[in-house]
């Protein structure tokens, strides 16, 4: 984990909450560990970049087919190495 444990890295694991107030849970990994169905995006993935460097009560806004969505960070986690 980073020595910033607050800030969204490689590796975290975010909380959020979309505008209709419903919470999911993303960890941001490598390209080839990425499972979107289990929660686990790609660094590279639009939604990852929205979030890198964000922090708890920051807002993300990413782009969907369906319009701009803004999530708000609840938590911050990182797995002990």
């Amino acid at each position: 984990p980073p020595a910033d444990r607050d800030e969204i890295r490689f590796g975290a694991r975010a909380t959020l909450r979309a505008q209709d107030g419903q919470t999911r849970q993303v960890q941001i990994v490598g390209v080839d560990e990425a499972d979107p169905a289990a929660g686990s995006i790609a660094f590279v993935a639009p939604l990852a970049r929205a979030l890198l460097g964000r922090r708890v009560g920051d807002l993300a806004t990413v782009r969907t087919p369906g319009g701009e969505e803004e999530l708000e960070v609840l938590a911050v986690e990182y797995d002990d190495a």
